[in-house]
Parts: structure tokens; sequence; C-alpha cells
């Protein structure tokens, strides 16, 4: 869930960084900045999305009536458990992450167009 956010504070941290230590001292990298981050929350996201909906992948094994999740068939579907990190993590992760990452992609590449 807090990936992209790791993500982007750890290439922000790298970038300043680069500008005391190393390159040019007066410059910043914004566009390395924005690159970096564009291409490692394209590199995160699919598996952001993948490990999300696996918490909606339910299995009903033989005759039993009862639903287990696919990933790990001691979680029964659906129980308070299960409910709880479904909707706690892995619904706000679709919504937030799923929609969010592409949108700000969208956002900063329009921004940033020479």
């Amino acid at each position: 869930f807090f990936m992209p956010i790791l993500v982007v504070i750890g290439s922000l941290v790298v970038w300043l960084i680069y500008r005391v230590f190393g390159g040019n001292k007066g410059w910043f990298g914004k566009d390395a900045f924005v690159a970096t981050n564009v291409v490692a929350l394209f590199l995160i996201h699919p598996t952001i999305i993948k490990r999300s909906l696996a918490m909606f992948s339910c299995h009903r094994p033989g005759d039993d009536s009862a639903e287990y999740l696919r990933s790990d068939y001691g979680v029964e579907c659906w129980s308070e458990e299960h409910s709880f990190w479904t909707y706690t993590f892995a619904l706000p992760s679709l919504l937030l992450w799923g929609v969010g990452i592409p949108l700000i992609t969208f956002v900063l590449l329009i921004h940033n167009r020479h």
C-alpha cells in the first residue's frame, strides 16, 4: 500500500544526495527526478494491482459451501478477517494506486513536456 510513496521519497533522497555530493551544485535534477518516478512507478504498478486483486480471488474447493482465498486456503472469503483486509488495504490500493499512478504520471508528463 505504501510502496509508491516510498519509491517517490527514495528517489527524492537519491537526487538530493546527488545534488549535494555529486553533479552540478545548482541543479536539482527535476527532469531526472520526474523521469525516475515515472519509470519506477510504472514498474511497481502491475505488482500493486496484482496483489490487490488477489484479495478478491476466491475459490470453492469441492462440494464445500465456503469459499477460500486462492492465495491462502486458510482464509475464508468474506469472513471478518478477510473483509477487514480487503476493505482496509486492497480496495483503497486499487482505487488510489490503480487509478492514481497512471493519472499522476499523465499529469507529470503533460506538465513537464518541452
